[in-house]
């Protein structure tokens, strides 16, 4: 029995907003109703022992929600939004604490109508390193299309260097190795961060998340999709008429990332054109949802805080003497340097890609697929010397044709489902995104400069060499694969031959 519930009596339900048991809240935990989750299925053995009671959540207090014309679309409680729906379980039990007395319902409080309204939203993106030829703030218009067939919205695009004059880190270098500044200074700037505004028109918010809710980033969509579904409910507007321009200004980190990222980049590659010097960095879907700051523009010309997120990766707080030395022994042994293995090119493609090098990451992506798969070929067939060099003059297309055989016919145990099935098709995807970029150069996006689409679609092969978990099921299962079934190496001599 898990420590944390061998003393729970008592749990209370946990209902999402559509009335649909989620959870338990115990104490000061969230246990959530998963079937994989071991502390729910102790939970749901104590309750099935008796020895725990699982209870209805206690509505003691609700606020009417209105919508626009007058109606009360459901009611908010210390819980969330709960709609004025018969069948939702939600409403049964607030109509019951309502009947019964137990619930005090109150009415919304008056909004200031005098209150400044937004006129825009500026989206600020923070790069490591400062435009090396960038003197003072840089303004222009970059024009998004949700598609090719769409209106295009105008983006104001605003470069600074923060700060405006780089400061002297030379006293900062001798403080750190703890020595005394020299009688004459030793200039040693440091490079300026680099700022991009964007600036978005709210009047522009709704069609712009009309063309992208269909590409909003795969992690978030769902949770972008039931927040609108609540809003739909909430203010009793339809599907058609879309969203409020307050919800579209609340969520707008969300469905904006590819606009903001597209815009950045844009803008990063623009510069490096026309005026040359380091670029500044890359920016990435994921690094906007991990961290934003947006601010906002009033109908009254006044600029406040919007917005402010901060999810960076995590410290170790590494100091003192540097005992564990596996990784610096392999980096730095003679012997070490000269082993490529699968971590070391999964780790360049990581930093390709984060690099704003998302099509040579795809190169070295297909590179490690193309060595595994050679390498599991010529074991499947090791025992016909004349079969092994077939394979070895052969290309990488032919032997994806060869390893999609062994994998519809179903011979190896650990080279079936779905999954590793979606890992083949990905190779071949990957192949000819590769042969494309470099004997036409092509990019996977048909669009040099839209990066951020770029992103999208290697983003979407990469972790099968750069997620762990990913990697063992699939890549990893061809890469430790042991002796091959008969069947498979009877197969593979037949199409060899």
């Amino acid at each position: 029995m898990d420590m944390e519930l061998s003393n729970v009596s008592i749990v209370t339900k946990v209902y999402s907003w559509r009335g649909v048991h989620v959870a338990y809240r115990a104490n000061s935990s969230w246990i959530p109703c998963a079937e994989g989750n071991r502390h729910f299925q102790a939970l749901r053995e104590r309750i099935a022992n008796k020895i725990c009671e699982e209870v209805e959540p206690h509505i003691t207090c609700a606020t009417k929600v209105y919508s626009s014309d007058g109606r009360v679309t459901g009611y908010d409680w210390d819980g969330g939004f709960i709609p004025h729906e018969s069948q939702n379980h939600l409403f049964q039990l607030l109509r019951a604490a309502i009947e019964s007395g137990v619930c005090r319902v109150n009415e919304p409080l008056v909004v200031d109508a005098r209150i400044s309204k937004i006129d825009s939203l500026i989206f600020c993106v923070v790069l490591e390193r400062g435009w090396q030829h960038l003197a003072g703030r840089l303004e222009t218009l970059i024009e998004h299309r949700a598609s090719p067939e769409s209106d295009p919205v105008a983006l104001q695009v605003r470069l600074h260097n923060l700060p405006a004059e780089a400061g002297d880190v030379f006293p900062l270098v001798c403080e750190a190795v703890g020595a005394e500044l020299p009688e004459h200074p030793i200039p040693l700037r440091v490079l300026k961060a680099a700022m991009i505004e964007i600036e978005i028109s709210a009047k522009q918010l709704l069609k712009i998340f009309r063309g992208e809710l269909a590409r909003i980033e795969e992690r978030v969509a769902p949770f972008v999709s039931d927040q609108l579904e609540q809003h739909l409910a909430r203010s009793g507007r339809s599907k058609a008429r879309g969203p409020s321009i307050d919800w579209l200004i609340h969520m707008a980190p969300y469905y904006l990332t590819y606009v903001i990222a597209d815009a950045a980049n844009v803008a990063l590659q623009a510069f490096a054109l026309e005026y040359g010097g380091n670029v500044p960095g890359h920016v990435t879907e994921d690094a906007l949802l991990r961290s934003n700051l947006t601010f906002a523009r009033l109908d009254d010309g006044q600029i406040r805080i919007q917005g402010f997120a901060s999810q960076n990766d995590a410290s170790f707080q590494v100091q003192g003497r540097w005992e564990g030395r596996a990784a610096l022994s392999t980096v730095s042994g003679e012997h070490g340097r000269r082993v490529v293995d699968l971590g070391f090119v999964s780790s360049r493609a990581r930093q390709l890609f984060q690099s704003g090098f998302a099509a040579e990451a795809l190169v070295v992506v297909n590179a490690a697929f193309e060595v595994v798969v050679e390498r599991y070929l010529v074991l499947a067939v090791a025992s016909d010397i004349g079969a092994v060099e077939e394979v070895k003059i052969q290309g990488h297309r032919q032997h994806l044709r060869l390893l999609h055989k062994v994998v519809s016919a179903e011979t190896e145990p650990n080279l079936r489902g779905a999954e590793f099935k979606e890992f083949v098709s990905v190779m071949i995807e990957v192949n000819a995104m590769r042969n494309d970029y470099l004997h036409q150069l092509v990019p996977p996006s048909r669009d040099p400069w839209k990066l951020a689409k770029l992103d999208r679609i290697v983003g979407r092969v990469l972790p099968f060499l750069t997620d762990p978990f990913r990697t063992m099921s699939t890549l990893g299962c061809l890469l430790q694969h042991g002796v091959p079934q008969q069947e498979t190496t009877s197969l593979l001599l037949a199409e060899l031959k």
